[in-house]
């Protein structure tokens, strides 16, 4: 089964930049009430800034407080990023056609991936 990074981070900007890698991975977000977002990237700090910066009404609700990150290979992250949802059942994952996402860039990238 699919394990969590265990160091969290503060979902804040300066917590970004001197915590989050410039590398291949997968991440989290977190809001008190457990995981909001499941994420891959090859620049995971890039990603994190995107998203704190995002107008994302699902992130903006659920407010996530903290990230956790894990360096992986730029083949295996995908793989990763679904055993991260399966496991953790992130609640604001980019899914095109949620209202909650209409418009932001979460849904704008997976209409351009698929």
């Amino acid at each position: 089964m699919a394990q969590q990074s265990e160091t969290k981070f503060a979902y804040e900007l300066r917590s970004i930049l001197k915590n989050a890698p410039t590398a291949s991975g997968v991440y989290t977000l977190e809001s008190p009430s457990g995981c909001v977002y499941v994420g891959e990237a090859e620049d995971i700090c890039a990603n994190l800034l995107v998203h704190l910066h995002d107008d994302n009404p699902c992130l903006d609700q659920k407010d996530p407080r903290q990230f956790t990150f894990e360096a992986v290979p730029p083949g295996a992250r995908l793989v990763r990023q679904a055993e991260l949802v399966r496991a953790l059942h992130p609640v604001c994952h980019r899914r095109e056609g949620l209202p909650e996402c209409e418009g932001c860039s979460l849904a704008k990238k997976a209409a351009r991936d698929n």
